[in-house]
């Protein structure tokens, strides 16, 4: 996987790396929470990749929506969603 996201590089920003939509991944994480260092404006807890998806194309992921959607509705935005979970992203 490694070699694949440094030959699709977009973008190496040092701590971030933007690469080609091309696959897309399912990611587990422990919980979801609001974010100034990242452009969605959150941040995935302890992120793993669970899979690849090759039944999936980039546009059927659920890209950075998940965090909102999640946080949304719990009274609880600005804080975190402690639900764990996963998500496509693509």
């Amino acid at each position: 996987m490694t070699q694949w996201f440094l030959e699709h590089t977009i973008e190496d920003q040092g701590f971030r790396r933007e690469v080609e939509p091309k696959i897309v991944l399912e990611v587990a994480f422990n919980n979801v929470m609001q974010s100034d260092r990242h452009e969605s404006g959150y941040a995935l807890r302890f992120p793993r990749i669970v899979r690849l998806r090759p039944d999936k194309v980039p546009e059927e992921a659920e890209h950075d929506r998940t965090g909102e959607r999640d946080l949304r509705g719990t009274g609880r935005e600005g804080e975190r969603f402690n639900g764990g979970g996963r998500g496509l992203y693509g």
